[in-house]
């Protein structure tokens, strides 16, 4: 099994999953943590833009939000853009 620490960065926040950055996003990390890699998401995400970070894990956490025996603790944060 895999193992190691991952900071992944968008430039906006990764949902609704509706254009091909995002759906790579999805398809990149949805796996990660369950191959034992610790991943942190850092969400750049505009005024414009809803984070909801329950939907996030409901979407990238397919098998769970939060830590269980197959994902690492994920940290999501959402940063204002100018």
């Amino acid at each position: 099994m895999a193992t190691g620490e991952i900071l992944w960065i968008t430039p906006k926040w990764p949902l609704p999953v509706e254009d091909g950055a995002r759906v790579a996003t999805r398809a990149l990390v949805r796996n990660l943590p369950g191959l034992g890699v610790k991943l942190d998401l850092l969400a750049l995400a505009g005024n414009d833009e809803s984070c909801d970070e329950a939907s996030l894990r409901r979407e990238f956490c397919p098998h769970g939000s939060g830590a269980t025996a197959a994902y690492s603790t994920t940290r999501v944060v959402a940063v204002e853009s100018a």
